[in-house]
């Protein structure tokens, strides 16, 4: 899709915003990756209690396992966000549709953006009980 946005920019409403979100999107949807590969370093199979963590593994674990949270949340924010920009109409000719599907889009993505900070305030609290 960025290719067809970099290759046609006229047929695209903010062509420069629509790649940047999208190319961040795929990014940190790598990052997330990354970082969950991380977390499973310092998170063994624990059916074996030899195997428990010692502090500073569990540190890391949490380290880890937050930056996986994180970057998948913006992730999905920044791809809705790509893809409202994409279906956002550049002339009046079916101009309604595509509005309201960039809409969509939008509307999801200031939903994962409040469920994100919301499931993080619950983690926060959560953890100072």
């Amino acid at each position: 899709m960025i290719g067809l946005i970099a290759s046609k920019p006229e047929q695209f409403r903010w062509p420069g915003w629509t790649v940047l979100s999208l190319t961040a999107a795929i990014l940190l949807f790598v990052a997330c990756i990354e970082a969950g590969f991380f977390t499973r370093q310092y998170r063994p199979d624990f059916d074996d209690t030899s195997l428990a963590p010692d502090q500073e593994e569990e540190r890391r674990y949490q380290r880890w396992s937050g930056a996986a949270r994180e970057t998948y949340d913006l992730a999905i924010v920044l791809l809705f966000t790509g893809l409202g920009a994409v279906l956002a109409p550049t002339s009046q000719s079916d101009s309604l549709p595509r509005w309201a599907a960039a809409g969509l889009c939008w509307v999801a993505a200031t939903a994962e953006l409040i469920w994100h900070f919301s499931a993080h305030r619950r983690l926060r609290v959560h953890k100072a009980a």
